[in-house]
């Protein structure tokens, strides 16, 4: 009897890659002073070219019975270099990191469409998230733009997961300005920035009152003001979570009949709404 010829096919993808310039990196410091839970993540300015190096030893010994190859470490490192712009908060943060021998968040996000999922009211997109030691900070004074490129070697192995955006914000790092037709605006083209604090002056829940059954879920969202605050991030808390909880993106879980609150407060200046919700029995 012939042996039977195996063909198990094969797997392929036909798609256009994604673009370099769609990979973003953010930082982050982790001086509670600095960066406070709830505090945005930062984008450095103008990044020139990001490198992640998924690096690490083996064990490679020759042995009488032949060569014995096993994993041993891993040594993964980000490389940024970007231009450097008055205000630009990431520098302090690298440079203060590398001075007082502090940890930096850093996240590799490939904003590409393709590869959004929706979450409650904004996407998420891929990303790898780790803890960085500042391994160097070069900062270059030549004749063209002044630029700083630094190395971040991560603390145990870059971890997978998602990282949240809006429309707005993938628009705004998409666009550099946007189209006017003659004689709209008057004078020059001044880039926008982040540099001028603009604190929040409160906030209020989409609906005040919401009614559900066990077992319902209902998205709130918090509108805070003013709609460009430097900081807009919020925090979520149900007055009993036996009767109806929430999560940090405002998502409310109806758990058993009857009455609870819902209270959303800004980390900046501590601002609260709040929705009454009613749950019944399904």
């Amino acid at each position: 009897m012939a042996d039977s010829v195996i063909n198990n096919g094969i797997d392929y993808v036909k798609d256009t890659p994604y673009r370099g310039k769609d990979v973003w990196y953010f930082i982050q410091s982790t001086d509670p002073k600095v960066a406070p839970i709830g505090s945005p993540a930062i984008l450095p300015a103008h990044q020139e070219s990001g490198d992640t190096s998924i690096e690490g030893d083996s064990l490679d010994e020759q042995t009488k019975m032949g060569r014995i190859v096993a994993a041993s470490t891993n040594e993964d490192s980000i490389d940024l270099t970007a231009y450097m712009v008055p205000g630009d908060k990431s520098t302090d943060i690298i440079i203060d990191a590398k001075h007082e021998g502090r940890q930096v968040k850093v996240w590799r996000v490939v904003v590409d469409k393709r590869l959004a999922v929706e979450e409650g009211d904004h996407k998420a997109y891929p990303a790898m998230f780790g803890y960085g030691v500042v391994d160097s900070a070069d900062i270059s004074d030549e004749d063209s733009f002044s630029e700083i490129d630094f190395t971040l070697n991560i603390l145990g192995k870059l971890t997978n997961g998602t990282f949240p955006l809006s429309d707005e914000q993938v628009a705004a790092l998409d666009a550099l300005y946007e189209y006017e037709r003659p004689g709209e605006k008057e004078g020059e083209f001044k880039s926008t920035s982040n540099t001028a604090n603009k604190p929040v002056t409160g906030v209020t829940i989409n609906q005040k009152t919401a009614s559900m059954k066990v077992g319902d879920t209902k998205q709130l969202t918090a509108e805070v003001e003013p709609k460009d605050a430097t900081n807009p991030a919020v925090n979520w808390k149900s007055s009993d979570d036996t009767i109806a909880t929430v999560s940090a993106g405002g998502n409310v879980t109806a758990i058993k009949a009857g009455t609870a609150t819902i209270t959303v407060t800004t980390v900046d200046g501590g601002f609260k709404g709040e929705c009454a919700v009613t749950v019944a029995n399904a």
